[in-house]
């Protein structure tokens, strides 16, 4: 993979192909190039376009994909936010 991937994201896409993972992705240039050539199968939940990052949610085989895409700089899990 090219991409910076997370541990924890990692161990996810290391399982079943098939199963369904939400994730952060950044991009390496500009955002634009990076939606340009995501694979069918990417749902995009959401754009942070002043941080150049999309969320998403795919299966780990496609995510696995994306991870070896030129356009992209790192991949992380979505991360629940609890208050202390």
């Amino acid at each position: 993979m090219s991409a910076r991937v997370d541990p924890e994201m990692a161990v996810l896409l290391s399982g079943d192909p098939g199963q369904q993972i939400e994730a952060i992705i950044s991009a390496q240039g500009r955002l634009d190039d990076l939606l340009d050539h995501l694979p069918d199968g990417v749902e995009i939940q959401h754009q942070y376009r002043l941080i150049g990052s999309i969320s998403v949610s795919a299966s780990a085989g496609t995510l696995r994909r994306v991870a070896d895409m030129q356009a992209v700089k790192s991949i992380e899990p979505v991360r629940r936010v609890s208050h202390c």
